[in-house]
Parts: structure tokens; C-alpha cells; sequence
């Protein structure tokens, strides 16, 4: 199995990508979803995209613009990119995505989203702290720091996303946060609950449906490819079924604190 964090030209962008947001500190934004947990469990958790939320009021939307396009073009320089095209969003979206895509010396075509959100009420309510990034593809950069929401934060945002839909990363990412021995508070639980519109429907119901539904077949479709080869070849069937229990069990300690 090859290892995309060494081999791959556009984990080496995401790498240098991630240091060019974070250079100048507190810029407004935060890393989050698979980038934060890139930061917090190195290895064990890679990312194709960089999900980030803007929460400094005093920046302008032309400030944001510039920010990440200043950003791009940083990430990009000297390293062998073929047929760079970078599609930049409109200036009046709430969560604007830049698409790149470029072809490695191979000719093989990858594609990397940038989406950034400015809606306060999607942000996960919780703490903002600098954690330590490692890189391990990019070549000749050294480890540096990154804004993320704290773990209590990021459970809550991943419980939200385990019971606003099916995907097999949100049940490995939660298995990886909970073992960290932190817990969200029952506020940030309410606002999971909330955050995924359940619509009145009992969320533990929820839960045990879109656990039932994620299979193994749909980790390997799914999942299997996008971790680390040392993390994939250890999951196999059982583990992933064990996983997936420990994962239920956490979640439903979880929301039995909701209030009645």
C-alpha cells in the first residue's frame, strides 16, 4: 500500500497550506474537522480538505479573500505542480470554498477544497486553543501552531455530524477524540442535538440507525484508503464492528445528559 502522507504532492500542499493560514497569529481562523484532528493525533488522522471557521468580527470579507488566496499561492510555490487552476468563490457567500486542482509528476489529478465558514451559529460552542502541527510529508518545515476548538468542542461537533448523517470518518474521528478522556459539557450536547435538525426524533434512535447503516464494506469503500496505511491494515472486520460499539456506547453516555 502506498502511503499518500510521504508519496502524495497534495498532502505536501495541505501541509504547507496549513502553515500559511496559521503564520500570522490570531488571524481569526480555526481549524477544524479533519485538519484539527490532523494537529491532535498526527498519524492516526490524514485529511483531503481544510475545513476552517472565521470568527475574528473585525475582519472584512476582502480580508478573508485575501488571506487564503495570499495563502494558496504561498503552499504552491516551488513545489512541482502541473495544470494549476484555482476556482476562488464569491465574496458574499457565508461559507465561500476554493477548489485547486493540479496534476502531480505522475499526471495523476488532485483536487483540494478550502471552505471556510463565517456563520457564528455553525460554530461549536466551546474554547479556542494553539496546538502543536507536525508535518510528515511536507519537505524541510518545521512543527508549528495552529488555532483549533479544544477536545470537549470538537466531540461535540463531531457528535453533531454522527446524527446529522452516515459517514464512516465521524465514528472513527469520535472514537479517536474520546479516548483523549474529555467530555463536552451538556450545553454542547444540547447544541449537537440541535445542530443536526433532527426534527423532534429521538436522537438515540438516530444514532443506532446511522451506525447500523455504516458496514463494513462502507468502511472499506469509504474510509479504508484515507487513513494511514500502519492505521488501516490493523482494522480489520471485528475491529471496526468493535469500534463502532465503543463509539455507540460513548455517544449515548453522552445524551442521556440532555436535559428532559
Amino acid at each position: 500500500m502506498r502511503n499518500p502522507a510521504v508519496d502524495n504532492l497534495r498532502e505536501q500542499f495541505l501541509e504547507r497550506l496549513t502553515r500559511e493560514i496559521f503564520h500570522k497569529r490570531g488571524s481569526g481562523f480555526v481549524l477544524k474537522g479533519g485538519g484539527a484532528l490532523r494537529a491532535l493525533f498526527g498519524e492516526q488522522r490524514l485529511t483531503k480538505d481544510i475545513d476552517l471557521d472565521f470568527i475574528n468580527p473585525n475582519r472584512s470579507a476582502d480580508s478573508l479573500h485575501h488571506s487564503i488566496a495570499h495563502a494558496i499561492e504561498g503552499a504552491a510555490r516551488g513545489l512541482p505542480f502541473r495544470n494549476l487552476t484555482i476556482s476562488a468563490p464569491g465574496k458574499a457567500e457565508a461559507s465561500p470554498r476554493w477548489k485547486v486542482n493540479f496534476e502531480d509528476a505522475d499526471g495523476r489529478r488532485q483536487h483540494v477544497e478550502i471552505e471556510v465558514s463565517r456563520d457564528s451559529a455553525r460554530a461549536v460552542p466551546g474554547a479556542v486553543v494553539q496546538h502543536p502541527f507536525t508535518p510528515r510529508a511536507a519537505k524541510g518545515i518545521a512543527r508549528f501552531w495552529v488555532d483549533i476548538y479544544d477536545e470537549p468542542a470538537l466531540i461535540a461537533g463531531k457528535l453533531a455530524a454522527l446524527l446529522g448523517r452516515s459517514v464512516p470518518r465521524d465514528v472513527y474521528d469520535l472514537d479517536l477524540l474520546h479516548h483523549t478522556d474529555k467530555q463536552p459539557s451538556a450545553e454542547q450536547v444540547t447544541w449537537a442535538v440541535k445542530r443536526a435538525k433532527l426534527e423532534g426524533t429521538n436522537p438515540v434512535t438516530v444514532l443506532r440507525a446511522h451506525l447500523e447503516g455504516l458496514t463494513w464494506p462502507r468502511f472499506m469503500s469509504e474510509l479504508r484508503d484515507a487513513l494511514p496505511p500502519e492505521v488501516a491494515t490493523r482494522l480489520d472486520e471485528t475491529e471496526w464492528t468493535a469500534l463502532k460499539q465503543r463509539v455507540r456506547e460513548y455517544a449515548e453516555r453522552q445524551l442521556r445528559r440532555l436535559p428532559p
